[in-house]
């Protein structure tokens, strides 16, 4: 890792609705798993439920997960200046990503559902570096490849891009949407850790 690198971080944004489930879960993940990289993430909600706590069932997934910093986790509403900072920018469902998208125009080309980045990533032209000297040259050619790809897609080829909202559902419906996360995050750390790959 150079010292280029170093000096500028990457920076991940997750949103959801509520911002006290799926983004913060996702953001505390890909935090921990990426904690060695200057890899800033943060997560907020369209809708947030400013100030609130996750719900006991997400605290006690991410207590299973080993997530330390989930306790202090409080809701944050989404601001266009976040978005605009970010260099990639994940969301929970479709809807979302409009949202973003009408929020900050310019962000349709780095924004992506969780489970769209992670499939496409996952698909699209391999090779740590894609060029450019820094981190976040090599993570913009990286994320522009994923951008090109969901445009070839296919328009009937569908998929379900859209994680299990559980915000007051039963237990296995908390289970299930942070194992729909935890699947689909691989792909996505792997992307991350890939543009600090020195040849």
């Amino acid at each position: 890792m150079t010292t280029s690198d170093l000096d500028a971080s990457l920076r991940v944004l997750v949103v959801c609705t509520g911002n006290v489930c799926r983004s913060p879960l996702t953001a505390q993940l890909l935090r921990q798993a990426v904690r060695d990289l200057p890899v800033v993430v943060d997560s907020a909600g369209t809708g947030a439920l400013v100030g609130e706590p996750m719900p006991p069932e997400s605290l006690r997934i991410a207590a299973d997960l080993d997530l330390d910093d989930a306790p202090w986790h409080r809701g944050a509403q989404l601001a266009r200046q976040s978005i605009a900072a970010a260099d990639l920018v994940l969301t929970a469902t479709r809807s979302h990503r409009r949202f973003v998208a009408e929020t900050e125009p310019r962000a349709v080309r780095y924004t992506f559902t969780i489970r769209e980045f992670s499939r496409l990533v996952d698909t699209s032209a391999p090779g740590p570096r894609r060029g450019g000297t820094t981190a976040r040259e090599r993570f913009a050619n990286a994320v522009r490849a994923v951008a090109a790809s969901r445009a070839s897609v296919r328009q009937n080829v569908r998929h379900d891009d859209d994680l299990l909202d559980p915000f007051r559902q039963a237990t296995h419906v908390y289970e299930q949407s942070a194992r729909e996360i935890t699947d689909a995050l691989p792909p996505i750390v792997a992307s991350l850790r890939s543009v600090f790959i020195q040849p």
